[in-house]
């Protein structure tokens, strides 16, 4: 995902399954084409019977994201995040 990043200019926020400590996740990451991976956000809970196979999020994946979108000509930073829902 960073080398397509960096080939196309394009920041990325993609949803992943993530599998970690004997789960799956249901996570989001985000790649800047410059910087690379910048962090990831988990569900924070399953619902229903995603429950029985999914692992539940904290708050520790809830990253707050600050990215230049601009150009030198006209820079633009921005914060951004992203949530999970049903």
């Amino acid at each position: 995902m960073e080398e397509v990043s960096r080939e196309t200019s394009v920041f990325l926020v993609v949803g992943v399954v993530e599998r970690a400590g004997g789960t799956l996740y249901c996570t989001i990451v985000f790649i800047d084409p410059i910087e690379g991976y910048m962090g990831k956000h988990r569900k924070l809970m399953p619902t229903g019977t995603e429950r029985l196979i999914w692992g539940q999020g904290n708050a520790s994946t809830l990253p707050i994201i600050e990215a230049d979108f601009g150009t030198a000509d006209q820079p633009l930073s921005a914060k951004i995040s992203a949530s999970i829902c049903w």
